[in-house]
């Protein structure tokens, strides 16, 4: 027990204990958490403050321990992951749907920028769902591998097809029972996609490939 004056002049009481210099109070572990919640959740803002400030601070240095711990716990942390997904399942529900409610025209607007900067992939969305819906197969096909495949060809009118202007066709239309597969479709013109439509000279290819 050490005896010591106060700013006001009154003799104050303080209990130490003798290994960390806490007060006696505190040596037991449950009430040391019950004070550090109550003193988080009294000073909630002014602790945000300082760990923004101190990560953009200390960024890089953050980044790379967090990269490298990561790296390390990766199959831990996607369990530990996992378990509070499944025990917070309406929980997290929730929280997703308060914040899409709260944020949907920035959603809005940010899937339609991610939809013109990548019409390929949502034309790949389309035919998949199209096959899905007649219960045919699917496997992936990626609309860069075709082009490369096809060497930037239309297999319709044989011309060169700019990027911009790509398109699948299925050489077996997915509305006549052909699959969406990389082997049932050729790079082709937009137009001229849309123009042969579900009939032409893409069934004479299919039987060249077969």
């Amino acid at each position: 027990m050490s005896v010591t004056p106060s700013a006001t002049g009154f003799v104050g009481l303080q209990l130490r204990s003798r290994t960390g210099g806490f007060p006696l109070a505190y040596k037991d572990p449950e009430k040391r958490r019950a004070y550090q919640r109550g003193y988080r959740a009294a000073h909630c803002e002014e602790a945000r403050a300082q760990g923004r400030a101190s990560y953009a601070d200390h960024r890089e240095k953050r980044q790379a321990h967090n990269a490298a711990y990561h790296a390390a716990h990766h199959d831990e942390m996607r369990a530990l992951n996992a378990a509070y997904r499944a025990s917070h399942r309406e929980e997290l529900r929730a929280k997703a749907r308060a914040y899409a409610a709260a944020h949907r025209e920035e959603a809005v607007a940010r899937a339609s920028a991610w939809l013109k900067a990548h019409p390929e992939k949502q034309r790949e969305h389309t035919h998949r769902r199209r096959a899905r819906i007649r219960s045919q197969f699917v496997a992936p096909v990626d609309a860069q591998a075709i082009y490369a495949r096809d060497r930037g060809r239309c297999h319709i009118c044989g011309k060169h097809v700019k990027r911009n202007a790509a398109s699948m066709d299925h050489l077996k239309p997915i509305s006549l029972g052909g699959v969406h597969a990389p082997w049932n479709v050729s790079l082709a013109h937009l137009k001229c996609n849309l123009k042969r439509n579900n009939r032409g000279v893409a069934q004479l290819r299919l039987m060249e490939l077969l």
